[in-house]
């Protein structure tokens, strides 16, 4: 039987809907094991957060990375925030910028909204 990741993502997503992130994080593995790039998305923000796990901000980038790879557009517009405002990292605008356009050169919808604020703190 084959595993199915939108299964493993919708049971997390209701999961963390009613603040059960422990049982989010659980299910939003078993989906980012399966190959789902929104599983790696939200293990990022739980892992950045804390929720339902030890804070651990490399963790979190690491789940970004490959949600990038696997082709979460989102991921882009969250990591170029990460550079942005240092977050658990040193601050890097000039990285942001690249993640930002990355994300608006795919379609993210926040990129330009991004990209034009970083603008306008010159």
């Amino acid at each position: 039987m084959q595993e199915d990741p939108k299964s493993y993502f919708e049971m997390a997503q209701m999961a963390c809907k009613n603040k059960n992130y422990t049982r989010g994080v659980k299910f939003y593995l078993k989906a980012a094991k399966v190959g789902d790039a929104r599983g790696c998305y939200q293990l990022a923000a739980l892992y950045v957060r804390g929720r339902g796990v030890k804070q651990n901000i490399a963790r979190g980038l690491g789940y970004l990375q490959k949600a990038i790879r696997r082709g979460e557009i989102r991921a882009h517009h969250a990591m170029g925030l990460i550079y942005q405002y240092g977050y658990g990292i040193p601050q890097n605008i000039a990285k942001a910028k690249e993640h930002f356009l990355k994300g608006m050169k795919l379609g993210g919808p926040f990129a330009q909204i991004a990209l034009d604020k970083i603008a306008h703190k010159k």
